[in-house]
C-alpha cells in the first residue's frame, strides 16, 4: 500500500513568538562580547593614564641568576629562573610564564632594542627557559 502526504509535520511558531525567544539568546552571546571587546579594553587604558607608576621608564637588567626590574617607584623586583616554566616571543613583547600557571607573566618590552640585544637576549633565554 502506497501512502502519500506528509509524515511529519514541525510545529510552526509564529514570528513573534520566534523573535521573542531568539532575542534573548542573541542577547546572552553579543552582551558579553560587546563588554569584553570594548569596555574592557577602554578601562585598562584609563587605568595606565591615571596611574603615573605605570608611565615611568622601567629598566630591566637580566643575570644568569634572574632578572630585576627598576623604576623610580618603588622597590625593584627581583625574580630568579626557576620561577619561570618557558617563555614566549610575540613581535615587541617577551611573556615569562610562571609555574603557578599559563595566566601568570611577567613581561618584557623589546621596542627599543637594536636588533644584536635581541638576539643576545634570546640567547640568554634559551639558556635557562624553554621557547614555546
Amino acid at each position: 500500500m502506497l501512502t502519500y502526504g506528509q509524515i511529519f509535520s514541525p510545529l510552526r511558531l509564529p514570528l513573534g513568538l520566534a523573535f521573542a525567544l531568539y532575542i534573548p539568546l542573541v542577547g546572552i552571546i553579543t552582551i558579553p562580547a560587546i563588554w569584553r571587546m570594548f569596555w574592557v579594553p577602554r578601562r585598562y587604558s584609563q587605568i595606565y593614564r591615571q596611574t603615573p607608576a605605570l608611565q615611568s621608564e622601567m629598566r630591566v637588567t637580566i643575570t644568569t641568576r634572574g632578572f630585576t626590574q627598576d623604576s623610580h617607584f618603588g622597590e625593584p623586583l627581583r625574580t630568579n629562573w626557576e620561577k619561570y616554566r618557558y617563555w614566549r616571543e610575540f613581535r615587541e613583547m617577551i611573556l615569562l610564564v610562571e609555574n603557578s600557571n599559563d595566566w601568570e607573566f611577567a613581561a618584557v618590552n623589546t621596542v627599543g632594542l637594536p636588533d644584536w640585544q635581541r638576539e643576545e637576549l634570546r640567547d640568554l633565554l634559551n639558556g635557562f627557559l624553554p621557547k614555546r
